[in-house]
C-alpha cells in the first residue's frame, strides 16, 4: 500500500458473511423500505462514514433515472429542522442514489415501536416529530419521490 491509497474497508470475511456493495457504499443492514425506495444502513469505503442511502427498489428505465435525480435535488431545496439533507445524489450502474449523514438521523421504521407496543395515544414528543412527517408527505406528493428521513 503507498501513501496516497486508503485504508482497505472493513472487511465482512473474517467473520464468515458476504460483504454487499453499492459502489463504494458498503451495505451493512436494510433499514427500512416502502413501496418505491430501500434505505440501507451503509459504510462510505472512501471516508470511513457511516451514512444511510437512499435507493428505488426498482431500476428506473429511460428517463426515469434523470427524473429520480431531479425530484431528489428539488427536494433537498426544502429546508427544515426535522428533514435530513442529501450528502450526496448521484448514479452507480443506472442506479440512482441518495446519500444521508447517519449522526441524529432515524427512518420513521426505527422510531416506532412495533404495532403491538404502540400506546393508545401518541406521547406528546410525537406532535413534533408528525408535523414533520406531514411535511416530508407534502414534499413527496410534489416531487413524486419519498425518503423516510426524519428525526
Amino acid at each position: 500500500m503507498n501513501a496516497t491509497s486508503a485504508p482497505p474497508p472493513p472487511n465482512a470475511a473474517s467473520s464468515g458473511k458476504a460483504v454487499r456493495m453499492f459502489g463504494r457504499f458498503q451495505l451493512l443492514r436494510l433499514l427500512g423500505k416502502s413501496a418505491k425506495t430501500m434505505v440501507w444502513l451503509c459504510m462510505d469505503t472512501r471516508s470511513q462514514l457511516e451514512c444511510m442511502l437512499d435507493i428505488p427498489r426498482d431500476k428506473p428505465a429511460g428517463g426515469a433515472l434523470a427524473a429520480w435525480l431531479e425530484a431528489v435535488r428539488r427536494g433537498a431545496r426544502l429546508n427544515h429542522p426535522q428533514l435530513a439533507q442529501p450528502l450526496e445524489v448521484g448514479e452507480h450502474d443506472h442506479w440512482p442514489y441518495a446519500v444521508y449523514e447517519r449522526g441524529q438521523w432515524v427512518t420513521w421504521a426505527e422510531k416506532s415501536p412495533p404495532k403491538a407496543c404502540r400506546p393508545a395515544r401518541s406521547p406528546p414528543g410525537r406532535r413534533k416529530l408528525a408535523a414533520g412527517w406531514r411535511l416530508r408527505m407534502r414534499q413527496a406528493s410534489a416531487t413524486k419521490t419519498f425518503s423516510p428521513f426524519i428525526c
